[in-house]
């Protein structure tokens, strides 16, 4: 029968149809997105309608087998068969055209603080003078808009995740969430003084990028978080390479290669934890103290800034311990992975 065709071809388009609209939210939850639910919905009646038109042909098809082989069903059960594929051709039709989506899945609901890992924060004279600074802004009801800015390495998000956590902790919001975004609008989060039960951090290299996202704000708050002390930078160097700094004859070399990094705690952690308990390290790095960049090029290879050079512009003593130590330098991003992280946004509903 005619229309018996019609719904076996409409059901191999429905399938290849829900086969595609499968890859397309595969995708979107490799993006943490979240499926739209005129979607889930239209996934599960095609699911059950598909079902239903194959059971539905496969009894079709039996009458006509009957048929040839000397059954005759009345015309009344005929038609009857023909109608009801009639009916399915045109639902099947409905869900053919109902499955082409403007769009698939919506961005997912930022993560709250509690379910963002996080470094535990090592509290230095720097860090406790921004973060103290910060606390007070959030305190404020005439600011809702806050930019920290520094260096590369020097902590900037350790320090905006530990703040989220106390923020929290001392229920200044009802909600803390964290995202990496470019617009704020994205995510939906307001801005502006329309907004006041909001309040937003950013951090940034650039403190031009806290001024101007600041004119949205009549009344702000930027915050420079500095490099470490010479002081906390010896402390934290020491404390991650361990005894064999005490040595008379390492000591000085242990404190040149402290100072060469620049007060940046990426750098004096992960340099420090390269050359743990190893003196062939130090005898080879005094060697080459010579080589190391000038602590005033800081800016090109610190951040070690290897979040814009990358590991290969490091001086060849540091990618020597590196190398022989296994890669300490995991932690550090990539140039894209710096762009997307070119700004962290806090918002908290419900100040009073």
């Amino acid at each position: 029968m005619e229309y018996i065709k019609d719904l076996r071809d409409q059901v191999e388009k429905l399938e290849a149809q829900r086969k595609d609209v499968d890859d397309f939210i595969d995708a979107a939850k490799r993006n943490r997105g979240e499926i739209l639910e005129n979607v889930n919905s239209w996934i599960e009646k095609v699911d059950g309608f598909i079902v239903e038109a194959k059971k539905f042909l496969e009894d079709g098809t039996n009458v006509n087998q009957k048929c040839f082989i000397g059954w005759f069903p009345d015309l009344v059960t005929r038609r009857q068969l023909g109608k009801e594929a009639k009916d399915k051709v045109e639902v099947a039709k409905e869900l053919e055209k109902d499955g082409y989506f403007n769009s698939i899945s919506k961005p997912a609901r930022p993560l709250g603080i509690e379910s963002i890992p996080s470094e535990r924060l090592v509290t230095y004279e720097t860090t406790n003078l921004a973060m103290m600074s910060v606390m007070k802004a959030l305190t404020d009801d005439k600011i809702n808009f806050i930019g920290i800015h520094g260096l590369g390495g020097v902590g900037k998000t350790t320090l905006v995740k530990e703040i989220g956590r106390k923020a929290k902790s001392d229920k200044l919001f009802d909600e803390v969430v964290m995202a990496v975004v470019l617009e704020l609008t994205t995510l939906g989060i307001p801005l502006g003084q329309d907004h006041e039960g909001c309040k937003i951090i950013i951090t940034t290299r650039r403190e031009q990028v806290c001024r101007t996202m600041a004119k949205e704000w009549e009344t702000t708050k930027i915050v420079w978080l500095d490099v470490l002390s010479e002081q906390d930078s010896w402390d934290s160097f020491r404390k991650n390479v361990g005894d064999v700094v005490n040595s008379s004859a390492l000591n000085d070399v242990a404190k040149e290669i402290c100072k060469e990094c620049g007060g940046l705690p990426i750098a004096v952690v992960t340099v420090g934890k390269a050359m743990e308990g190893s003196k062939k390290h130090f005898v080879r790095a005094g060697c080459n103290l010579k080589d190391w960049p000038n602590v005033d090029s800081l800016d090109k290879y610190t951040g070690i800034s290897l979040m814009r050079n990358q590991i290969s512009n490091l001086p060849e003593v540091w990618l020597e311990v590196v190398r022989e130590d296994g890669g300490h330098f995991n932690g550090l991003r990539s140039p894209e992975v710096e762009r997307r992280k070119s700004r962290q946004a806090w918002r908290g509903r419900g100040w009073q």
